[in-house]
C-alpha cells in the first residue's frame, strides 16, 4: 500500500530524529582524550625516545589545546591543529627542540586526518537533516523553499541556536549551500578544499569536490 501524507511526515520526523543523535565533534573531543593516554603510555615505553618528560608535557599541552578548540567549533579545533603544525616546523630547526616534541610529531598527523574524517561525517549528517527538513517542508506548506531559515522548525534540536547549528559546513562555520539544478534541491558543503565546486559531490580525489545530497523534483519558487 501507498504512505500517506501523515505516514510519509512521521517517517521522515523520526529519521530526522535519528541522524540528529550523534555528535562527532563531542566524540572527537573524547578521542583525543583517550588518545592523549596513549600517547603518554607509548612515550614512556618507546624505546631509545629521549628527553620522554619533555614529549609528554609537550603532548599534554597541544592535546589539551585541541580540545578546548573543540569545544568552540571545528574550524577553531582546525586552526589550533594548524598553529602547533607551525611551531613543530619550528621545533625541528633544532636538534634538542625536536627531540624533545619527537613524539608528538609522529602524532599530529593522524589527528588532522581524524579531525577531518569527523568534519565529513558532521558535514553530511547536516545535509540529510536540511534534505529531511526540506522533504517535511514541502509536505506541510505545499511549496517550494526560499531560504535556509525556513527549515529551522523542522531540525531537531531543543533550541533555535541548536537547531540553526545544523545547518552549518563544519569546514567554514558558515551556512549549508543551498541550490537549485533543473528540478532538484541541492544541501552541500564545500568539503576540505574549502573551496565551492557548484554541488559536484562524486570526487575520484578525496580532498575535492563538494560534499551534500540532493531531493529530485523538487522544483524552484
Amino acid at each position: 500500500p501507498i504512505a500517506s501524507v501523515q505516514q510519509i511526515r512521521t517517517m521522515a520526523r523520526l529519521f530526522s530524529l535519528s541522524v540528529a543523535v550523534a555528535d562527532f565533534r563531542k566524540e572527537y573531543r573524547q578521542a583525543i582524550l583517550g588518545e592523549q593516554a596513549y600517547f603518554l603510555e607509548s612515550v614512556q615505553n618507546t624505546p631509545g625516545l629521549m628527553f620522554r618528560d619533555s614529549n609528554s608535557l609537550k603532548g599534554i599541552e597541544y592535546f589539551g589545546r585541541l580540545s578546548r578548540g573543540l569545544e568552540d567549533s571545528w574550524q577553531r579545533a582546525n586552526q589550533v591543529h594548524d598553529e602547533i603544525e607551525a611551531e613543530l616546523k619550528g621545533a625541528i630547526a633544532g636538534v634538542f627542540s625536536r627531540l624533545k616534541v619527537t613524539g608528538v610529531i609522529l602524532v599530529m598527523p593522524a589527528l588532522k586526518q581524524s579531525m577531518i574524517a569527523g568534519m565529513r561525517a558532521e558535514a553530511r549528517q547536516n545535509c540529510l537533516l536540511a534534505i529531511l527538513a526540506a522533504m517535511r517542508f514541502r509536505l506541510r506548506h505545499g511549496v517550494s523553499l526560499t531560504s535556509l531559515s525556513e527549515l529551522i522548525e523542522f531540525i531537531p534540536g531543543e533550541t533555535q541556536e541548536a537547531k540553526a547549528s545544523r545547518l552549518i559546513d563544519p569546514f567554514t562555520d558558515a551556512a549549508l549551500v543551498m541550490k537549485f539544478e533543473t528540478g532538484r534541491l541541492m544541501f552541500y558543503s564545500v568539503g576540505v578544499n574549502r573551496i565551492d565546486d557548484a554541488g559536484q559531490i562524486q570526487s575520484e580525489k578525496r580532498d575535492e569536490g563538494d560534499i551534500g545530497y540532493s531531493l529530485d523534483r523538487f522544483s524552484q519558487p
